[in-house]
């Protein structure tokens, strides 16, 4: 995963914001990485474009062999839904499902079956086994990062990208999320983490 010269400008004429000016990264198979900076420093900006989910202003982005930047919207959901996580800082769970079908979904989506074993170990891993009939409302808000989580895993994605992961998270349960995630990365060689 890589990108390559990165710009990304929001507005124009005298109210235009670089957000992004040039960036350049590459990052490995089973590669678990933060990037830190101050606030309003890009990072949000540098992940969604790394992610497909905004469109830079010029440079790439890299997925194994695909330019993201140059794909048909059409294609580029289609990517993201097969190979690239993300866990949201809001965590983006549809209301009207519960855990169990919000994690389900992406698979869904993309018509691929759910891997039983990988999904019993996802939710058990994450302690949210017996909240999977509970809609987000009546989820905390460590509980709905721990769902966001396991949809981004569950369809083992080439890459996943996390903006604040464990931010909702108490210290010794964001621990426990951020070793897991770690030892999934480097035992399965994959997927690479932003």
């Amino acid at each position: 995963m890589s990108a390559v010269d990165l710009v990304k400008v929001h507005g124009d004429g005298a109210a235009a914001v670089r957000a992004l000016d040039g960036v350049s990264v590459a990052f490995g198979r089973a590669a678990f990485t933060a990037i830190m900076g101050p606030s309003g420093s890009g990072k949000s900006t540098l992940t969604h474009c790394a992610a497909g989910l905004d469109t830079p202003t010029s440079g790439r982005v890299l997925l194994g062999g695909t330019d993201l930047t140059a794909l048909s919207d059409a294609t580029l959901t289609r990517v993201r839904l097969d190979r690239v996580g993300f866990v949201f800082q809001s965590f983006n769970l549809l209301p009207e499902l519960t855990a169990l079908e919000n994690i389900r979904l992406p698979l869904e989506l993309v018509g691929r079956p759910v891997g039983r074993v990988l999904f019993a170990n996802l939710v058990g891993a994450l302690g949210i086994a017996d909240r999977l009939g509970h809609r987000p409302a009546r989820l905390s808000g460590g509980q709905q990062q721990r769902v966001a989580l396991a949809r981004a895993l569950l369809s083992r994605p080439e890459a996943v990208f996390a903006d604040e992961p464990t931010g909702n998270l108490d210290s010794a349960s964001g621990r426990r999320c951020s070793g897991s995630s770690a030892r999934r990365c480097a035992s399965s060689g994959r997927p690479s983490w932003w």
